[in-house]
């Protein structure tokens, strides 16, 4: 029900295994959780008087099932590896967004397999956040599958911090900021410019809603 994002979710014996991060609007008996993994990573930190550190190589990964990982090149051998190594696991995490000028922007490509990530192979968002999380700064050797052929790249992962508004700027009626990672994300555009949360007063047009991207100034 509306209000209960961040609640605990607790399984059946009672233990917390998630917060509640947000439901379908339409009806739908659907909600959305976030691996308690992530919240208590971050409370760890703030008890040691450590930063809170995001990484991001600025590629969206999506779980694929394996079927459609076969028809993207994934080799039997490999499926093999994967379903021996996690027999719980349907599908693969594979390239669905690789962000312009980022990280891994002419090092991954769309439809790319993930198999390793540190010589550790992964198929769950968790564990390579885990992994990014703690490597910001540094690189890390990605082994992927491109239409059946092993390939190593060194992608070299960045602070998401750093690509975070955290200001915005008003200015006749309307709201500015520096374009966000998840805005840039839903635009496959590089996370660089201005964005204009609220368009309103003098930048209110006729046929615009609020949120859109300066791509250029006369």
């Amino acid at each position: 029900s509306g209000g209960s994002s961040g609640s605990p979710v607790v399984n059946i014996d009672g233990f917390a295994v998630a917060l509640q991060a947000g439901g379908r609007a339409d009806g739908a008996a659907t909600d959305y959780f976030l691996p308690v993994s992530r919240p208590k990573r971050a409370l760890e930190c703030l008890q040691k008087g450590l930063p809170i550190t995001r990484g991001t190589i600025q590629c969206q990964w999506m779980i694929k099932p394996f079927d459609e990982c076969r028809r993207l090149g994934l080799t039997p051998q490999w499926e093999a590896m994967v379903r021996e190594n996690f027999p719980k696991e349907t599908g693969m995490l594979v390239a669905e967004i690789v962000l312009p000028e980022g990280p891994s922007d002419t090092k991954l490509e769309e439809g790319d397999i993930l198999l390793k990530v540190n010589d550790e192979i992964l198929t769950q968002f968790v564990r390579l956040d885990d992994i990014l999380d703690e490597s910001v700064g540094k690189s890390v050797e990605v082994l992927i599958q491109r239409g059946g052929e092993n390939m190593e790249v060194e992608v070299k992962v960045g602070d998401l911090h750093a690509i975070t508004p955290d200001r915005f700027v008003s200015v006749a009626g309307a709201s500015f900021h520096d374009l966000s990672y998840q805005q840039a994300r839903l635009y496959a555009v590089p996370v660089k410019g201005v964005f204009i949360c609220e368009a309103t007063g003098s930048f209110k047009f006729e046929g615009t809603d609020s949120g859109w991207m300066v791509q250029s100034v006369d």
